[in-house]
Parts: structure tokens; C-alpha cells; sequence
């Protein structure tokens, strides 16, 4: 690992937290303030494309007067696509149950968007002593992966629903928890359901000279 960059994961997610720990990485996390907009009338993949470079440039607005150092930051954002219907996190239990049942029996898409972007020193002048931020480099990519559920009744979706994994969840379920016995096949990336695609991380962060 690189020690003269450090990584911030500009997400509270605990889900891609504990991917970029499965890596081994060292890591600091930033609250990013600001409401996706999921009301804009694109396909769900530049959609999520457009969500999450939106993410980057907040982040950049957030974090260039805060940083020290050359720093990676890495942004994210997942959707759930059925048909028309576009699915961010569920603002209630109702919400939730609508979504299960809208997915149960049926083949989604996840679409999980990375956005990473290196700030490095611009420069510092006699008369301006303080270091300012450039972005550097940055990197956009999107998954796609496709999620088969088997049939949900109205009494499974309960069972689930109990849980609370549904909050904070892309659809209303997170792959990683009770929802792995609702799921009848998956093809794609799996870490990209969960919220994270690790291989489509690693190859950037090795560009970035963040690992070996």
C-alpha cells in the first residue's frame, strides 16, 4: 500500500466499508452531505453514471480544503432497476414491501456506479502559502450484475422485512444478510449487488498506485 496517499471512501455505507476491508486497505470515511435526485429521466445505468459523478464532484467541494496530502477518493452509488421502475433506498417499511413484492418472483438489475479521483498539491506561492488541490485523475464505471428473486408471499416478505435490513438498502434488500435465501440465481458481480465492485476497484487502485 501506497504510504505517501491515503483513501477516503466518501460513503457511510458499512457495506462498501467492510469490501474495501476484505482488501486489507486502510481507509478514512467522509459523510458526503447532499440528496441524489432519482426523479431525472435517464436510463438506470446513466442514471446511476450521473448520481454517482455528481457524488465526486460534492466530495471534491467538501474535501479539497480539508485533505493534507495526495488523496484517493472513492465514490459509489447503487440502483436497482425493474422494467420502468427504479429503485434507490426505501423511505419506510410500506415502501419496502411494495419494492419486495414488485422484485418477488422476477429477473432486476443492479447497477452499482464507482466514481475515484485522486486530489494532489496544485502548487503554493510565497504570497499563498497554503497548499491548494487539483483532481488529478479520475475513473467512472458502472456494473451491472442480474438478480433472479424466488416467489415472495406475504409472510416471507415480513420475515424479511423484521430484519431492518431493508433500510439503507438499494432496493430494499442487501444480498449479504437474510435476503440470501430470496435469491434464486445471480449473474454478475457479487460485491457489485452488495454496493462495492471490487474488481472493477482493484485494477483503478492499481493505476493509482495504491496497491501493488
Amino acid at each position: 500500500m501506497s504510504a505517501s496517499k491515503k483513501l477516503i471512501l466518501a460513503s457511510t455505507s458499512p457495506q462498501r466499508a467492510s469490501l474495501l476491508k476484505q482488501l486489507g486497505l486502510e481507509f478514512e470515511v467522509h459523510a458526503l452531505a447532499g440528496e441524489e435526485d432519482m426523479s431525472v429521466k435517464l436510463s438506470a445505468h446513466e442514471l446511476v453514471r450521473q448520481i454517482t459523478q455528481e457524488k465526486a464532484q460534492r466530495a471534491f467541494q467538501q474535501l479539497e480544503h480539508l485533505i493534507t496530502q495526495p488523496t484517493i477518493v472513492l465514490c459509489a452509488d447503487t440502483l436497482v432497476a425493474f422494467e420502468e421502475h427504479r429503485l434507490g433506498k426505501a423511505s419506510s417499511r410500506r415502501e419496502a414491501q411494495a419494492y419486495l413484492r414488485l422484485l418477488s418472483g422476477n429477473l432486476h438489475q443492479v447497477y452499482t456506479g464507482i466514481a475515484v479521483f485522486e486530489m494532489s498539491k496544485h502548487g503554493q506561492s510565497q504570497s499563498s502559502p497554503q497548499q491548494s488541490f487539483e483532481e488529478l485523475r479520475r475513473f467512472d464505471s458502472v456494473s451491472v450484475s442480474q438478480v433472479k428473486f424466488i416467489s415472495l408471499d406475504s409472510i416471507l416478505i415480513d420475515w424479511y422485512l423484521d430484519s431492518q435490513e431493508w433500510q439503507g438498502a438499494a432496493g430494499a434488500y442487501k444480498i449479504q444478510g437474510r435476503a440470501a435465501g430470496l435469491i434464486e440465481s445471480i449473474e454478475g458481480s457479487y460485491t457489485g449487488i452488495v454496493g462495492l465492485s471490487l474488481e472493477t476497484l482493484l485494477p483503478i487502485l492499481r493505476q493509482l498506485q495504491f496497491v501493488p
